[in-house]
């Protein structure tokens, strides 16, 4: 027997349930995720060296290299939950040997840990001799511990009573009592005093066993929750069956609602999982300490085996037969089910205990208001120390811990008897919170009831939920049980509850019922009024109330955490815009405060994007999320996911908090999430845009991905998104750019190219008293502070015209989300445009730019680049002219989008020459279009192939552009798969030169071969074959025209340069630091380099200030000093050729 423990002093000097509760769960401080997430690094060290290294014998010193790197300590921490988790020595010594050897090649030793750490917790926790493992305790009778049953029962009545008793009737009228009361500061009498005089008259209860005068919002309106939720009563109503699956994200509202439950519709018992004194304060600790006693061997009759924590299917698949291995794994299951019955038997014995001494202090006091009464007998259960006994619950529990069950279960059938002899309610609902612990601790310890179908161990095993389910329901005589929790293995708590409530196919899951849902204006608005007085939300500024309820939509947490900023930081009509822009700040990680906003430190909250993504760069994270963060990036990209996507990863974004369940929540495999909360979406567009390491933002690396996908599918998709982010990021906030910089307009350029656009993320409209007069149109510029996702993806043509159209200035949340959050819309596949973006232009006029992008991994034809700006165009034949079965109200779509964009200038022309004839384009688009645009509409072709366009390209009278080449280039540096586009592009260029210009001089005599070839005689030459290469022709004769002229274009590549340099600037404004330059040569390497625009040559036809050159003298001034033409030779070989060929 190993030596005893003795009680550390700091540990010694704490009340007894305090001490309980600190030193059995010693796991909880030392559990580095905890740490990590709360700040609690410093504290982790002291407890470790407080309780740890306070063994007599120092069996656990602190080790010297734990402050030293930050990989040192994630090896140490993960060592550590390892220990925690582990069963005997043999685990123990694995473990620290695995840690050896893996910090080897730090030259960092562990020392030699001899003993389970969670052995060393037990014997501080129960502060007595080391009992060695498997050696129970005797059970006793409940006559040997009646004494101190009723001790702690008649001290109990006494403290009840007294005036800040729990059962006192001042209490009993103000719900809670007065030392549970928050008040504002003293100096709020001066500096708000609306406020301060409103929040004296309310009852604002402060966080249970809180250190500081936190106010709790969770435990406000305790029981009359109709004040915050007119709803509650519709929502408490509960289906007519036994069973309630209760799950949804954290903040949803579930503990609230089991609260409310208990408070309103039924009397009944709580138990959670999980009791924390910082994180999650509600609750006894009694259910955790009994799984303590279970764990560690302590609880389990002589005659038979101990608890086995972990049961592997290899421990009892030692050979023989399927019918052999399961008799051995039903032994091992029934004995654990027998100990764990037995431990939570004298569980439900110390609640009885308790609500028996409620039930006597009720009758001493002689109060008769049930409502009253049952609100304190539900929060004594959230809040045990209100009892003055500390963990009553947990006391009592532990004094009838060691009674024998036989003796127990009677005790409890008796207690039952005798409230059924009283007028004393029944206790009908078993509300069990936090259950997802319950279906992960010992989840292969247990077994089925009956024989089971199942021939898989893993489907065959239950977890501790449900020996607890089965032993309190069943002795307790309960009629409803009510499981809560944010992740929970439906079917395992289905198969574990099943036997025991009801049979499992009328076992039915629910979602949570939206419990004080932020969902609109005027839910909102009454909140801020209840906490701040009548009339605060409005005077407050419409700007500031639309901001509210921008961000604060959603679950029920996210208000209740800006009411408790503004309780804390002082709020006033003037600083509540300052107080919220401050709050989103600091929890989304962005920060989207003014320049001259002032910072309020007594707003401490942590930024709410999950740790398991904010761990993402950890290579042993990176595998588990990879699906996690794709659903997530396409739901910013587009607004949608998929939702064939696996069960498992979309509960997975519901756990962290990312998503919600829909209502109703079916379970799998019809398992539908929504992502549809502001704050949640701009602290993950936040976290993808953050550059990480290379440089680059996690947003970049996804898109050059899916531009570099070998599915050509999936990499037209990806130039969709990779064109939206150059140009999100070229003109969102206000960059100042210019049109003309980054598209090359085709044809007569309109007289605003040359102005600064930004891109609307928003188009609001006035509310008018005539309904019939359209109100103004206010529009809302895109930012990236504000920016929730990059586009939106619509599937109808209803939905289309929607997003486009404007949105009242005060509507529910949903119709101001559907708009504001995003730049971009992605039309439905039969409108025309892959792109759709609002801009505005200094002076207010709007212009709407619709994009087609294609990345085909060739050139454009002609016919494709007519047929693609005809699609572009608004009209019958352009927007949804493709669709077989175009109605009538598309065409009304097209006309009223055609009046939010009105024409400004008139330097449009639609004469002849600017347009394609009928006969040109009749085999590839619509008719030309002539005369004067009726909206403004700038069209847009985006290819990395597509060469430069001229004005004969342009059908109809709406302008039209493609990329700039500096627009181009810049891309090309952000991402290497645009990049490698433009260089096959242009080596495919040079391959066809190449090519034609060497079929033609193997025909050639001998004599001539070595002499060069001008580009006359092979446009001459070629000129013979078939006719339809003729497009072939004039590709040719302008690559060697353009190739010659490479020296004269240097002067305008410099220029090209200087735009693309000018374009790289503002992309970093928006993005500081994405933007890195990509080195690398794009010029062929057997070649002279191109110049800038060879890459953008017109295969289209040409025109005429580009036409084949007939006389090689226009050459020029592109010839060298010497008159070299480029190509090898000089002038006079030239003429000598051309004159022996005429005389020939």
């Amino acid at each position: 027997m190993s030596q005893p423990w003795s009680v550390p002093d700091w540990a010694a000097q704490l009340p007894e349930d305090e001490k309980t509760h600190r030193l059995s769960n010693v796991h909880r401080y030392i559990d580095p995720n905890r740490c990590k997430r709360n700040g609690h690094r410093k504290r982790f060290l002291q407890v470790w060296e407080e309780v740890v290294d306070s063994a007599p014998d120092g069996r656990y010193p602190l080790p010297e290299y734990l402050n030293e790197t930050h990989s040192l300590w994630q090896k140490v921490q993960k060592a550590l939950q390892d220990i925690a988790a582990a069963t005997d020595f043999d685990q123990v010594a694995k473990i620290i040997d695995q840690l050896n050897s893996s910090l080897q090649e730090d030259s960092v030793q562990v020392p030699v840990i001899q003993e389970a750490r969670h052995d060393m917790a037990r014997d501080i926790f129960l502060n007595k001799d080391t009992t060695p493992a498997g050696s129970p305790y005797t059970f006793v009778d409940f006559a040997s511990v009646q004494d101190e049953v009723d001790s702690i029962a008649n001290t109990f009545i006494d403290k009840a009573l007294q005036p800040e008793g729990i059962l006192h009737k001042d209490t009993l009228r103000r719900g809670f009592p007065s030392r549970m009361i928050w008040h504002p500061p003293p100096a709020w009498e001066h500096a708000h005093p609306k406020v301060y005089q409103h929040l004296q008259g309310m009852t604002i209860p402060i966080v249970p066993l809180s250190e500081k005068n936190e106010p709790d919002l969770l435990l406000y309106a305790l029981g009359s929750f109709q004040t915050v939720d007119p709803n509650i009563s519709d929502k408490l109503k509960l289906p007519h069956r036994q069973f309630m699956l209760l799950a949804d994200t954290s903040g949803a509202g579930k503990t609230r609602y089991i609260f409310e439950y208990l408070t309103q519709m039924a009397w009944g018992l709580y138990f959670t999982f999980e009791v924390d004194r910082t994180t999650s304060p509600y609750g006894s600790a009694d259910l955790s300490y009994a799984i303590t006693l279970i764990r560690d061997q302590q609880f389990h009759l002589p005659d038979q085996p101990p608890f086995v924590p972990i049961i592997k299917e290899s421990d009892v698949s030692d050979g023989g037969s399927v019918e052999r291995q399961h008799e051995r794994w039903e032994s091992r299951w029934q004995n654990n089910d027998k100990i764990a019955q037995h431990a939570f038997t004298n569980l439900l014995l110390a609640r009885m205990l308790v609500y028996d001494a409620f039930c006597r202090a009720v009758m001493e006091s002689g109060e008769v208001e049930n409502d009253a009464l049952q609100r304190a007998w539900c929060l004594l259960q959230v809040a045990p120390h209100l009892s003055g006994l500390g963990d009553i619950f947990l006391k009592m529990f532990r004094t009838v811990q060691l009674v024998e069950p036989t003796a127990a279960g009677a005790l409890i059938a008796k207690l039952l008897l005798r409230l059924k002899a009283t007028k004393f309610p029944r206790l009908k609902v078993l509300a069990i919170d936090e259950a997802q612990s319950g279906t992960r601790t010992f989840s292969t310890c247990f077994g089925p009831d009956s024989k089971s179908q199942a021939t898989e161990f893993a489907k065959m095993t239950r977890p501790i939920l449900k020996p607890l389910v089965q032993r309190v329901f069943m002795k307790g005589e309960f009629q409803k049980v009510i499981v809560s929790g944010t992740k929970i293995d439906s079917s395992a708590v289905l198969e574990a509850l099943a036997s025991t409530v009801a049979k499992q196919a009328s076992v039915d899951r629910d979602v949570a019922p939206l419990l004080g849902e932020n969902g609109t204006a005027d839910t909102i608005h009454n909140v801020l009024d209840i906490f701040f007085g009548k009339g605060f939300s409005g005077r407050l500024t419409p700007a500031t109330r639309r901001e509210i309820l921008f961000w604060m939509q959603g679950r029920h947490r996210f208000l209740a955490v800006m009411i408790y900023a503004l309780l804390q930081a002082g709020p006033s009509e003037s600083n509540v815009y300052d107080i919220l822009m401050d709050l989103v700040s600091k929890l989304s990680g962005h920060d989207v405060r003014r320049s001259d906003g002032p910072n309020f430190p007594s707003i401490a909250v942590d930024n709410i994007i999950p740790r398991i993504l904010r761990d993402s760069e950890n290579p042993e994270n990176a595998e588990r999320i990879r699906d996690l963060e794709t659903i997530l990036v396409n739901f910013l990209l587009t607004r949608r996911y998929d939702r064939h996507q696996q069960c498992d990863t979309l509960e997975k974004l519901v756990e962290i908090g990312v998503g919600r369940f829909a209502k109703p929540y079916s379970g799998k495999p019809s398992i539908k999430v929504i992502f549809n909360e502001n704050l949640i979406l701009i602290a993950l567009w936040a976290w993808f845009s953050t550059p990480v390491q290379g440089g680059k933002s996690r947003m970049q690396r996804y898109l050059q991905l899916g531009k570099a996908a070998a599915n050509p599918s999936i990499a037209g998709f990806g130039w969709e998104d990779v064109v939206a982010y150059m140009l999100w990021r070229w003109f969102v906030g206000g960059q100042s750019t210019k049109l003309k910089d980054v598209f090359t307009f085709i044809g007569v350029e309109p007289d605003w190219a040359t102005d600064e656009a930004s891109l609307v993320q928003t188009l609001l409209e006035d509310e008018c008293d005539d309904a019939e007069t359209p109100g103004k149109i206010d529009a809302v510029l895109a930012s990236s502070g504000t920016t929730l996702g990059l586009s939106y993806q619509t599937k109808t043509p209803e939905e289309t015209f929607q997003a486009i159209q404007p949105r009242k200035l005060e509507m529910n949340t949903d119709g101001i989300f559907q708009q504001r959050g995003y730049a971009f819309i992605k039309p439905d596949e039969l409108m025309g445009p892959d792109l759709i973006a609002i801009a505005r232009l200094p002076d207010g006029t709007l212009l709407l730019i619709v994009v087609q992008c294609k990345d085909l991994g060739r050139k454009l034809s002609r016919t494709e680049i007519l047929d693609n700006l005809a699609k572009l165009a608004p009209n019958e034949q352009g927007w949804w002219g493709r669709n077989p079965r175009r109605s009538k109200q598309c065409q009304e779509y097209v006309d009223a989008i055609e009046k939010l964009f009105p024409v400004r200038g008139t330097r449009y022309e639609s004469t002849n020459a600017d347009t394609w004839s009928k006969e040109n384009v009749r085999s590839s688009a619509p008719d030309a279009y002539e005369g004067h645009p009726r909206c403004a509409v700038l069209r847009v072709i985006a290819a990395p192939e597509l060469e430069k366009l001229h004005k004969e390209t342009r059908i109809g009278p709406w302008p039209a552009a493609q990329f700039s080449p500096a627009a181009m280039e810049c891309t090309a540096e952000e991402f290497d798969s645009v990049k490698l586009s433009l260089q096959n592009a242009q080596d495919a260029q040079y391959a066809e030169i190449k090519a034609a210009k060497d079929s033609i001089n193997k025909r050639r005599p001998t004599s001539t071969a070595l002499v060069p070839v001008p580009t006359r005689t092979i446009v001459r030459t070629l000129k013979i074959r078939k006719k339809n290469e003729a497009t072939t022709v004039d590709f040719v004769s302008q690559g060697l025209k353009r190739y010659r002229k490479s020296t004269l274009n240097a002067t305008s590549s410099r220029s090209g340069r200087s735009t693309s340099r000018s374009l790289r600037s503002r992309s970093a404004s928006a993005a500081p630091s994405d933007d890195v330059s990509i080195s690398g040569d794009m010029s062929l390497s057997d070649d002279p380099p191109p110049s800038e625009d060879l890459g953008y040559s017109d295969d289209t036809g040409l025109s005429d200030d580009n036409r084949p050159y007939d006389d090689m003298t226009s050459f020029g001034d592109a010839a060298g000093p010497s008159g070299n033409m480029g190509v090898g030779g000089d002038e006079a070989p030239i003429r000598q050729t051309r004159t022996k060929r005429r005389r020939g």
